[in-house]
């Protein structure tokens, strides 16, 4: 994809493809409420969530997803940046890092959501946005970020947002839209962005590991899954790629009949690949073939979120609104549940529940052993 045509590119996916017709803002109101999709993290039992008005939410989770602390992006009115979260919130020694599509890295306390600290990325103020997620690693806060409509570099930070650097530096071209998170390991952090490439930096000095960055098919939205020294990841050219981390080589391991969006998820004998054709595949780790996929036959809807596997359970959500559990050996449907609305969040799983965040602003609670809702929550109103 050229440089200059990458908003306008995605902008015709998610219409044509998604019907999300303000996934980015459209640009030029960036204050319009959207169907932005933060995941749920968990700590202990407090989950904390964005919302697309822009608040962070501390949810107690044994006592029903009561609201015990808030947040919400200062000036959330203004005209020039829309405050939503896209990006899941990040934990780290007391402290909440969440980056808004505002451009915004909030540092927040963990126990109250108090603000304490802010970064702003640079770039142009009615495009530029933080939509992966957040990674942190020894202290360092890793942001993939947008700085324009078909721009972006990544920017790390100490625990107190202060910039160490950047990649690329300043007064170099900028690479392409970063929309995806980064997945660091051991100081590596691997991302691809919207002009088809995937990049290795050095997270202590913000260099390049790789000669050159690696070429592939297209658009990179997902944050890329690390087992051993293989990296895995989707694109906007329908092929799935198996990545060598430290040469820099790569192969198909699976191609679909549509684009990748979502992350893909791994347990200790497969991994779970989300497609928008409407199927997830689940590929060996060892053999690296396709073992099951599902649906087998007509497909639904795209999805966009997620999945997370608990209890040798798959637990799936789309665009069609329903919340699907599968075998995670066979691929086998043992159960599905209609929520309501779509479900575009990654799903998050603990001691046998999993979260479902859909985009009409309500968190549910599904318990694992007995098939059921345990409990709902309306993240805009409280209740």
């Amino acid at each position: 994809m050229p440089k200059g045509r990458g908003l306008k590119f995605l902008l015709i996916v998610l219409g044509a493809i998604l019907s999300i017709q303000t996934f980015i803002g459209c640009v030029g109101n960036r204050t319009t409420p959207s169907q932005s999709w933060s995941g749920l993290s968990i700590e202990g039992n407090v989950g904390y969530v964005g919302t697309p008005k822009g608040q962070i939410l501390a949810l107690d989770l044994e006592r029903q997803g009561m609201v015990v602390a808030s947040f919400q992006v200062p000036d959330a009115g203004r005209t020039d940046a829309f405050p939503g979260f896209y990006s899941s919130p990040t934990v780290h020694n007391g402290t909440v890092y969440a980056g808004g599509f505002d451009g915004v890295v909030y540092a927040l306390n963990a126990q109250n959501l108090l603000q304490e600290l802010t970064f702003e990325i640079e770039g142009d103020r009615l495009s530029k946005a933080i939509v992966g997620e957040l990674a942190v690693s020894d202290d360092r806060i890793v942001v993939s970020a947008a700085e324009s409509a078909e721009s972006g570099r990544l920017y790390i930070l100490d625990s107190n947002l202060r910039e160490l650097c950047v990649f690329p530096s300043r007064g170099e071209e900028p690479i392409g839209a970063i929309w995806g998170g980064a997945r660091i390991v051991n100081g590596i952090a691997y991302f691809g962005d919207l002009d088809h490439s995937l990049y290795a930096v050095d997270i202590n000095d913000c260099n390049p590991v790789w000669d050159s960055p690696v070429k592939l098919d297209g658009a990179i939205v997902s944050t890329p899954l690390i087992i051993e020294r293989d990296l895995y990841v989707g694109t906007f050219g329908q092929s799935f790629y198996m990545v060598d981390i430290q040469s820099g080589a790569k192969s198909i391991i699976l191609e679909a009949d549509n684009w990748f969006w979502a992350s893909p998820y791994a347990d200790n004998e497969r991994i779970y690949i989300p497609s928008l054709d409407g199927r997830l595949y689940a590929i060996d780790i060892r053999s690296k073939t396709l073992i099951w996929k599902y649906p087998t036959g007509d497909v639904v809807s795209p999805i966009v979120s997620t999945p997370v596997v608990e209890m040798d359970i798959v637990a799936l959500g789309s665009d069609d609104a329903n919340l699907i559990l599968l075998d995670s050996a066979s691929g086998a449907r043992l159960w599905d549940q209609r929520i309501g609305e779509k479900i575009r969040a990654p799903l998050a799983s603990a001691n046998g529940i999993v979260f479902v965040h859909s985009i009409d602003r309500k968190l549910h609670a599904y318990d694992l052993n007995d098939r059921r809702l345990s409990w709902v929550r309306d993240l805009e109103s409280g209740y």
